[in-house]
């Protein structure tokens, strides 16, 4: 009884931790799909139904979230509501499962699940993969309940609670397709033994009759039984992850090495390396027959990860599952569950905490050769804690000693997410941009880049009809602005970062801004009102499609129709593409103050996108001025077209009589990669 209580406590203990982090380590939103399913939840809540966006259908987490829309409005409190039941319902399922054993294993398996660096950063971000592994691990509760546990309910109601948590998971994401090997697994290894068979017909039978139900719903509904998966192709776009468009030898990355370094390197490997360990001691007949629930939480966990590993998302071509933290969640509380029991039986044989000791050592040293930050907030301080228990053998509390170790080892990446989080401040940055902009209720037009934007619109509920309306610089260039409504200029470093922008992506009246209405230094966020948006005064331009010559074009030896953006000629670049050279004596007027230099051209990458966009300028033949830019971060996979865009700022004072300004691509590891559609242009600011 008192075991009982003082689990008890230490569950709740895990829950307060989880509550508390939300109310102050609160990081906000990544502002991309957090906001479509803001978006969707927004316009359930107000009975539309989008069923064009595939995001729509995974009603699971949509439809909660609509639901708190509708008790407490669109805001960050309901909009981190949905998420945290889920996740505190996954602790609870876990605390569930190991109640029954002593405080320090139970510690271990909740610390394992919930301290886990991404699980616990996505405890309340509005995202499905936390209704994924709620629903996921339910499934594999309700078995272990069936097949370890005295039985409760009838047969039936096992079989059905089955093919609902997985009902329930296909309703989350699509991603419940990786469970497929595991259901099959469990299954077959149930037939061959010839056990539970009126278990599985039962189950198959009620999935089928609730994907039926589905399909008529959406039938009757929609017009069409697969609308849901017509959705799917018709929002699918080209990224790092289109494997089928890409060279074989991206797949064989992603599926040889890929996801065991980002195991690796993103703080969820641990629980891995002690069920890995459990092979040199669990017999393997015992780990095949499932006959006992560590066997079967071992089992469940393997099957698990080569699913998430091998597993294609697609049923057309081979397409594994992107190499993202948060795709691969639903494993985690299987993994630490499975490695609570195996602590519980092994840890104390020397052997075993030898061995623990070892692979953690290993992980340690590749996380160095990755230059990977885990490797000093995870890996050492948890060899420490092993380092300092494998003196303890014989220890009455080694076992405790242990738990509190590892319980402060899983502590530090926590505790680095939570000073993160507290020098972003997303919680301030909210209150400016609604004290600033949104609350003053005046006509006004706020540019700004993407995920300020998407945020800015949904601080305003995503009314059609605010009085402040956020673009993005990108729209900025096209859009009709007003003469009664004020341009404003909202400049955020974190959301910029969120969005993907450097120095050099970001327009030149926004980099060049002064006098702002307002300025938050430490933040470093800002806010300007714009009379102009363009104050450049063009003085050159110049477009190298590669298929004739151009003046300020040195002519290309390496002229290439094996690809072509546009016409039938690109540039397939040796270690130096084809310069564009500019003689600026002539062309700056007295009154410039600044030269705005932007470069914008196609790439196409065939292996590595590694190369760098170069400014020079060099006056009399000597060099003064040189920078290079990353051009492989515009490059989302290889073998299609992106277009790499960039602005450069250079004061006047800077530029010396009789320049020569060069710019060219520098593919300084001559990897195979075409340019086409090379556009300079020259602008003067001035004064």
């Amino acid at each position: 009884m008192k075991t009982n209580r003082s689990n008890q406590l230490i569950f709740i203990a895990f829950v307060l931790v989880t509550v508390l982090h939300h109310f102050f380590c609160y990081l906000g939103h990544y502002g991309f799909d957090d906001m479509e399913y803001a978006r969707a939840a927004a316009r359930l809540a107000n009975g539309e139904f989008d069923a064009g966006n595939h995001y729509s259908f995974r009603l699971t987490l949509v439809g909660l979230t609509a639901l708190s829309y509708k008790l407490f409005g669109i805001n960050d409190w309901a909009s981190a509501l949905p998420p945290l039941i889920f996740f505190i319902g996954t602790l609870a399922l876990v605390y569930r499962i190991l109640k029954d054993e002593s405080g320090p294993i139970l510690a271990i398996g909740l610390a394992l699940f919930s301290l886990n660096n991404w699980t616990f950063f996505y405890s309340d971000k509005l995202m499905p993969d936390v209704a994924v592994t709620f629903f996921a691990f339910l499934f594999c509760y309700v078995i272990y309940s069936y097949k370890y546990l005295p039985r409760k309910m009838p047969e039936q109601a096992y079989s059905l609670l089955a093919a609902l948590a997985l009902f329930m998971c296909f309703n989350s994401k699509e991603t419940v397709v990786l469970l497929g090997p595991l259901v099959v697994w469990l299954m077959v290894t149930d037939i061959v033994q010839k056990r539970s068979g009126r278990f599985w017909l039962q189950f198959v039978g009620f999935s089928l009759v609730m994907l039926a139900a589905y399909l008529v719903v959406c039938q009757v509904a929609f017009g069409n039984a697969i609308t849901r998966f017509n959705a799917i192709v018709a929002n699918s776009y080209l990224n790092s992850c289109s494997y089928d468009q890409q060279p074989f030898s991206e797949t064989l990355k992603r599926i040889t090495f890929g996801l065991a370094e980002l195991f690796l390197t993103q703080d969820m490997l641990l629980g891995f390396l002690v069920v890995l360990l459990a092979f040199f001691f669990v017999p393997v007949r015992q780990l095949l027959k499932l006959s006992d629930r560590k066997s079967f939480f071992i089992v469940s966990s393997v099957v698990l990860v080569f699913s998430a590993n091998f597993m294609s998302i697609s049923v057309t071509s081979y397409i594994p599952m992107c190499p993202d933290p948060r795709h691969y969640l639903f494993i985690v509380p299987v993994v630490a569950v499975a490695a609570a029991f195996i602590l519980n039986d092994y840890l104390r044989v020397f052997r075993f905490r030898i061995g623990f000791f070892v692979f953690v050592l290993i992980a340690f040293g590749f996380s160095l050769f990755l230059k990977s930050e885990t490797g000093f907030h995870l890996y050492l301080p948890v060899l420490v804690a092993i380092g300092c228990f494998v003196f303890l053998r014989n220890h009455m509390h080694a076992q405790r000693i242990f738990a509190i170790l590892l319980f402060g080892a899983l502590l530090f990446q926590p505790a680095d997410m939570f000073i993160y989080a507290r020098n972003v401040n997303y919680r301030k940055q909210k209150e400016i941009v609604q004290r600033e902009l949104i609350d003053k209720n005046q006509p006004c037009v706020v540019i700004t880049d993407e995920v300020q934007k998407r945020l800015g619109n949904y601080y305003s509920g995503f009314s059609l009809e605010a009085t402040c309306q956020f673009i993005n610089y990108a729209e900025a260039d096209t859009f009709h602005f007003q003469k009664n409504v004020k341009k404003m200029l909202l400049n955020n470093w974190y959301t910029r970062y969120l969005s993907g922008m450097d120095d050099q992506d970001m327009p030149y009246y926004a980099t060049i801004a002064k006098n702002p209405v307002f300025m938050d230094e430490k933040l470093n966020l800002s806010i300007f009102e714009l009379n102009k948006i363009d104050q450049r005064k063009r003085i050159f331009s110049s477009e190298n499609d590669f298929e004739t010559a151009k003046p300020n074009w040195a002519d290309s030896a390496n002229k290439s129709k094996e690809q072509a953006y546009s016409g039938s000629f690109s540039e397939k670049i040796g270690e130096f593409s084809v310069s564009c050279t500019i003689a600026l004596d002539s062309l700056l007027p007295d009154s410039t103050s600044q030269l705005v230099i932007s470069s914008k051209l196609k790439i196409f990458a065939i292996n590595s996108s590694e190369c760098n966009l170069v400014i020079s300028m060099d006056s009399d033949g000597k060099q003064y001025f040189w920078k290079g830019y990353d051009l492989s971060k515009y490059v989302k996979s290889k073998t299609s077209w992106w277009t790499a865009s960039l602005n450069e700022i250079v004061g006047r004072p800077e530029i010396k009589k009789n320049s020569m300004l060069r710019i060219y691509v520098w593919n300084n590891k001559k990897n195979e990669i075409y340019i086409d559609d090379f556009k300079v242009e020259l602008f003067s600011v001035a004064n």
